[in-house]
């Protein structure tokens, strides 16, 4: 700790050391690339033909792994609270760095389903988590625009990632880049976190926001996080819950529509590239509207933006059901970017404004378990849906009907009240 203020004081000299906090959080949602659903994809071609799998075993397995990860969370953020972001990154971090190597030596099937499991676990699950939970303790007043400078690091990871990793895939074949990718961890990562990351102003003598202790504003912001919810006394609130479904919905909605996007593409007799097209407006675009976003949710109440993007939602879902253009399916994906990025710097931002900061990980990864609940079940249930009626027209108005119910309970679910305290 007296190397870490040495660097905090040489740094603070400059500008605030939670902006330092903010690029290692992003760092951190770059390195959770190894568990992302991006990266993975690029080796499941590899996979089916190294262990003789068919796709949809392999999809079997990686569904079941991810169910079986995200049901994990809770106790990752119970140990993040107890013993702090900088050890529990540390600790995730190597172990991640560990499993690429396991992975890239892995010989059978059995093997792939524990890689699979790990790799969600400690890379999608935690390291995400891990990302989120640092920087509410360091910003208040720009809480929202500080998390939203965290999306540059899953942007960066998306766009750049999957063609490097299939260079190194084809030019020295895959398990290379699983041993690639856990040299980086170990002696990029790994170093930054150990000399740099901090878990709260606090620690090192300084003020969530820079802020003076005789100053006003440093006054208002101790009063609005007086009290620190647990997990176990914001369960007990209708309003988490009613907050936490709709925060859920985003995730079971764009999950079904992009896993069917491809055929609800060609069914509407367009070209297979404008599916693939509609991805790529979604990534930039929702990157440039979490920065718009985290701006604007720094002085509108969240709750507010949250309840209009599931307006914008709903009529964006009925956009696709009735497009019958490429141009129509070019906004339907502009629309969808612009949704996204509104949706998750509010929900990010919302949690530690209504329950606070000091149980923020086991907060934010109970929700996060229910969105992996969520995102689990839409493409199943499209899929049945459209065996049923054949064709997307009643998903679809499912979804829309979906979003519309959510809308109501974020616009419903105000801040809770603090229990009294004895």
């Amino acid at each position: 700790m007296q190397t870490q203020k040495k660097y905090v004081n040489k740094i603070q000299k400059k500008f605030f050391y939670g902006w330092l906090i903010v690029l290692i959080s992003a760092l951190t949602a770059f390195f959770s690339a190894p568990g992302q659903t991006y990266f993975i994809s690029g080796f499941i071609e590899f996979y089916i033909e190294a262990f003789d799998l068919t796709r949809t075993t392999i999809s079997q397995y990686y569904s079941l792994a991810t169910l079986t990860a995200g049901l994990m969370l809770p106790f990752v953020g119970r140990f993040i609270d107890n013993h702090g972001e900088r050890r529990l990154t540390l600790v995730i971090g190597t172990l991640l760095s560990l499993v690429c190597i396991f992975t890239g030596l892995m010989f059978s099937p059995f093997l792939l389903i524990i890689s699979f499991f790990l790799l969600r676990l400690l890379g999608q699950g935690s390291m995400t988590l891990l990302s989120n939970v640092v920087v509410p303790k360091w910003f208040y007043e720009k809480r929202g625009f500080a998390l939203s400078l965290i999306t540059v690091g899953s942007v960066v990871g998306s766009i750049f990632i999957p063609p490097l990793n299939t260079f190194i895939n084809l030019k020295f074949g895959w398990r290379m880049s699983w041993y690639i990718w856990s040299v980086l961890l170990a002696f990029i990562f790994i170093p930054t976190v150990y000399f740099f990351l901090i878990n709260k102003p606090e620690d090192v003598g300084l003020l969530i926001d820079n802020e003076g202790v005789d100053n006003q504003k440093k006054k208002k912001v101790v009063h609005a996080f007086r009290y620190q919810w647990s997990l176990s006394e914001a369960l007990k609130t209708k309003n988490f819950w009613l907050m936490a479904i709709a925060s859920s919905i985003p995730a079971l909605v764009n999950t079904g529509l992009f896993f069917h996007l491809y055929s609800i593409i060609e069914l509407k007799g367009m070209e297979i590239t404008i599916a693939a097209l509609i991805l790529s407006l979604y990534g930039g675009l929702s990157f440039a509207f979490s920065l718009i976003s985290g701006y604007v949710v720094d002085r509108v109440n969240p709750r507010y933006l949250i309840f209009g993007s599931f307006i914008y939602q709903i009529f964006n879902i009925l956009l696709l059901n009735y497009m019958t253009t490429p141009m129509m399916a070019i906004v339907f994906g502009i629309n969808m970017g612009i949704i996204a990025g509104i949706q998750g710097v509010s929900f990010r931002t919302i949690w530690p404004n209504y329950f606070g900061k000091e149980n923020l990980a086991s907060i934010s990864s109970f929700r996060m378990t229910m969105m992996v609940i969520a995102s689990s079940i839409s493409p199943l249930l499209i899929g049945v849906l459209y065996d049923r009626f054949k064709g997307y027209t009643e998903a679809l108005m499912l979804m829309a009907v979906i979003s519309a119910v959510a809308g109501l309970f974020a616009i419903v679910a105000k801040k809770p009240k603090a229990p009294e305290t004895t």
